[in-house]
């Protein structure tokens, strides 16, 4: 599974090496994420900008995705809500949480079945993991990706 250092703030993603980053784009509107990917486009190769699935947000993916920036696509309700990210050029898509927070194994499985089914190249990916226990749930439902804060990487790493 694929770890990706997640922060809604670019200066907590310093370091982050080869790991990959994910940064959760506050700004809701089109400018503003598409302004905040120009502005950051100097950062590690390995930076995913992480957008809401919304419809700015799925504007959003189709202008990035076209500057060949990386994109995932967060909070889908439902497959097909992940689907229009997909369509729309998200490389990743995130499955919203279960009401309880925990993960949601089961919009994890299908979500992985449609993307196998429909050949999509996107991985799904669990954000907003918080502890081990999450992380082993994100990966027995079938997600390819998480995105993790420090303590939970630094957590995996020791246990690798």
């Amino acid at each position: 599974m694929k770890l990706l250092l997640e922060a809604a703030d670019p200066a907590e993603l310093g370091g982050t090496g080869d790991a990959g980053a994910l940064l959760v784009v506050p700004e809701r509107d089109l400018d503003g994420i598409v302004g905040r990917a120009a502005e950051l486009a100097e950062r590690p190769a390995g930076l995913v900008f992480g957008l809401p699935a919304t419809e700015a947000g799925l504007r959003a993916v189709r202008a990035l995705a076209a500057g060949r920036h990386r994109t995932a696509v967060l909070g889908c309700p439902t497959p097909e809500a992940a689907l229009a990210g997909a369509r729309a050029g998200g490389g990743y898509l995130a499955p919203a949480r279960a009401a309880s927070g925990k993960v949601a194994g089961d919009l994890v499985r299908k979500l992985a079945s449609l993307l196998r089914t429909f050949d999509y190249k996107a991985l799904v990916l669990v954000s907003a993991i918080r502890n081990l226990d999450d992380l082993a749930d994100a990966a027995l439902a079938g997600a390819q990706a998480a995105g993790v804060s420090r303590d939970v990487a630094a957590q995996a790493a020791r246990v690798r």
